[in-house]
């Protein structure tokens, strides 16, 4: 285990550098720091009361030192044989590094917990925390509507055998530029495994790809199949494996 974790630091840290010395107009620094928290509705609850626990809760935040991001993700398209979710929805927390995340989680111990975190818990009640660090592959750089979801999209994904992490990034900076070509607002970023993640999973990293809306994801997916998808083996499919993707609707909370 403690192998593993070498590995991985070590792959990330040669990661890190190169997407410093080698990112595109679409690539930013990294890591930014996220945590996803599984969540399930107490009986006679629903995102309406939801809502005014964020409410609330946002008041307090915008007192807090970090710059937390957040969103609920609710399944949209997925393999229930192949990813039992017995959750309602996904909490997606982001910070844009580190630092910034630990003071969002030393405030929230100290003060936020016994208050904000009840009100929480007594609408829909969250565990399974798993943590990641993000380094941006193409910028989230569109904005979406107050009230409004849109699709984001999570693969798992494994670096093919004599491949590095710097590799996928040669690739995809190539395969930015064909989205850029197709007026695509795609924003992609690799979640590297942290805390709360599988021992020993059979992928190395999960990608995401978000859009503003559905009808940009849809414009997304027919491109793909009139030849993005074919530019994508020709990049992508040369350093990574990746499994079938699962979709959800994702709302900004904060």
């Amino acid at each position: 285990m403690n192998q593993l974790i070498y590995i991985t630091l070590f792959s990330f840290t040669l990661l890190l550098n190169y997407n410093l010395a080698h990112a595109d107009d679409h690539m930013q620094a990294g890591p930014g720091a996220i945590e996803i928290l599984s969540c399930k509705y107490n009986d006679g609850k629903s995102d309406k009361d939801l809502a005014k626990v964020v409410k609330e809760w946002n008041k307090w935040q915008d007192k807090q030192e970090g710059d937390y991001q957040s969103w609920t993700m609710v399944p949209y398209a997925f393999d229930p044989s192949q990813y039992p979710l017995d959750v309602d929805f996904f909490w997606f927390g982001l910070s844009s590094n580190w630092k910034n995340f630990g003071k969002d989680m030393q405030s929230w111990l100290d003060e936020g917990i016994s208050t904000h975190g009840e009100n929480f818990d007594s609408v829909a009640p969250c565990s399974s925390r798993a943590l990641f660090s993000a380094i941006p592959i193409r910028q989230f750089d569109f904005e979406v509507k107050e009230g409004h979801s849109n699709p984001f999209q999570i693969s798992n994904c494994k670096i093919k055998e004599g491949k590095t992490f710097q590799d996928l990034l040669k690739v995809a900076s190539q395969f930015n530029k064909v989205l850029d070509g197709n007026g695509d607002n795609a924003g992609i970023v690799a979640m590297i495994p942290d805390a709360g993640n599988p021992a020993n999973p059979d992928w190395d990293f999960k990608l995401g790809v978000g859009w503003s809306d559905y009808k940009n994801f849809g414009n997304s997916r027919s491109n793909w199949y009139s030849g993005t998808g074919d530019e994508a083996a020709k990049t992508y499919g040369t350093v990574v494996d990746c499994d079938s993707p699962r979709i959800y609707s994702s709302t900004q909370q904060r």
